[in-house]
């Protein structure tokens, strides 16, 4: 068998490898696609108490789980490294809307603090959740944040969930631009999930530096009843941003070459910034029932597949 990350109960291996045995027989599976596979259905059950259809994707975890393997592209991997996706941003629109790098090195050690500004953020483009927000230089230690850092570098980022690109590029940390809005607080998230042009519904999300919450809502900028993240508490605070057209045509550009992406932007004093292009939301675990009604708002076009890279 296939190297398989940290699947150590007996009775789950069995219920994933009779899956695996279905859907190789009745989908355009391929052999190297078995240990992504593993790992993904072990960790959803880990989640969920029950595997992922991609048969027949009907939850939103089915639909983001099914883009694992059947929506596999060059253009996943340039956008999953968070540095060359604001190349990809640049080629895409013809404009850009990114926060500028100051520095980019393979050792957190080669960062030249002397020359950087008072405020910036510090983040690894390799993995998700390596990142540091430093408003006063002066005033932030550093030495834990670099500990943390070198070892997120040494890391290969989601193996275990079956998060396949994230080990096709180098891993380095860079240091970008702090972007805050007229209060000086750290920009609210307006997460679009999106497929080949279409924007879903949007993610959002603020109050980041107290007590984030969360809303979704609709293409039209309408809150809906529902809610995603359970790491989140229940918003009820969205108001809609003069550049929210704006973000939806953005949004809809970006996500032309892949079937379900999230396009993360910020609206900072009505301009629009790209945060980053993100596969497998979540690792495409979501817990609670919001997410299988949620998954109603979103289309998934499985009636073509890509060839795997992985």
């Amino acid at each position: 068998m296939d190297k398989i990350t940290n699947l150590n109960d007996p009775t789950i291996l069995l219920i994933i490898r009779s899956a695996w045995n279905k859907n190789l027989n009745t989908l355009p599976l391929r052999e190297s696609l078995k240990e992504i596979y593993f790992n993904a259905q072990y960790s959803h059950f880990l989640a969920n108490n029950c595997l992922f259809n991609i048969a027949n994707p009907i939850t939103l975890n089915d639909k983001i789980q099914w883009t694992k393997f059947f929506d596999q592209s060059y253009d996943v991997v340039k956008c999953t490294d968070k540095i060359k996706v604001k190349e990809y941003a640049r080629e895409k629109l013809g404009k850009d809307i990114c926060a500028k790098i100051y520095q980019k090195e393979k050792k957190i050690e080669s960062i030249d603090l002397d020359t950087l500004p008072n405020s910036f953020v510090i983040k690894t483009n390799h993995d998700s959740g390596t990142t540091f927000i430093v408003q006063n230089k002066n005033q932030f230690s550093f030495q834990k944040t670099f500990e943390k850092i070198k070892k997120s570098l040494l890391k290969t980022y989601g193996q275990k969930d079956g998060e396949w690109s994230y080990s096709m590029f180098t891993p380095l940390v860079f240091v970008e631009e702090y972007l805050t809005d007229e209060n000086n607080k750290y920009a609210q998230d307006y997460k679009f999930f999106c497929g080949k042009g279409k924007v879903f519904f949007c993610h959002y999300i603020y109050d980041r530096e107290k007590d984030t919450k969360e809303q979704i809502i609709s293409k039209e900028g309408k809150p809906t009843k529902y809610y995603l993240d359970p790491n989140f508490k229940k918003g009820n605070n969205f108001n809609k941003p003069k550049s929210w057209n704006e973000m939806v045509e953005i949004a809809s550009q970006l996500s032309e070459p892949f079937k379900l992406v999230r396009i993360d932007l910020y609206s900072i004093n009505e301009k629009v910034y790209l945060g980053e292009i993100t596969f497998w939301h979540y690792a495409g675990r979501y817990k609670g029932e919001d997410q299988k009604e949620i998954s109603e708002l979103v289309t998934l076009d499985t009636s073509t597949t890509l060839e795997p890279i992985s």
